[in-house]
């Protein structure tokens, strides 16, 4: 009786003993790696590009290229995201107001890059692809006025934020 309680005693040992083999086990995937904005930059209404001139001053002016500017950005990883672009008086996005939004991600308008064209018009108005727009005429006390534009990308696991100071005419 005791030969056959240690027998199962044995077994039994040998069964949990073989559970913790790494054979046939593996440890699951990492987790993806937090979205990040690689990229931001704005060519303003003068054509200077930000990415490649990042030392010099950008401008918005309603009189040039009828206000028009570009703005373009690229993410990583490719999966999908939502992109803020906003505008503000300071050096903190709390301050500011959004007045691009988008979906984002694989097989979407933008996916991991993306490009926008926008506008700033006479009555100060900031607006990008038909959608609603911002006055920032409030914030205007002198010309030029330095206000700051915000490109924010926000996934599951959390939002990156880039900022550049623009000269509004």
């Amino acid at each position: 009786m005791i030969n056959i309680k240690m027998l199962y005693l044995f077994i039994g040992c040998a069964l949990l003993a073989a559970c913790k083999s790494p054979e046939g086990h593996s440890n699951p995937p990492p987790p993806p790696p937090p979205l990040a904005l690689t990229q931001f930059a704005v060519v303003d209404s003068y054509g200077v590009d930000s990415g490649l001139y990042p030392d010099d001053p950008l401008y918005l002016d309603p009189y040039a290229y009828d206000g028009l500017f570009e703005v373009y950005w690229d993410v990583t990883p490719n999966r999908d995201y939502s992109y803020y672009l906003s505008v503000g008086p300071t050096a903190d996005i709390a301050d500011s107001v959004t007045f691009y939004d988008a979906a984002c991600g694989p097989g979407l308008f933008c996916g991991r890059t993306g490009y926008e064209v926008c506008g700033y018009n006479l009555n100060y108005d900031l607006s990008c692809a038909n959608q609603a727009p911002v006055n920032v005429a409030n914030w205007i006390y002198n010309v030029p006025q330095t206000l700051y534009l915000f490109s924010e990308v926000c996934g599951p696991r959390g939002c990156d934020v880039r900022r550049l100071g623009l000269l509004a005419l």
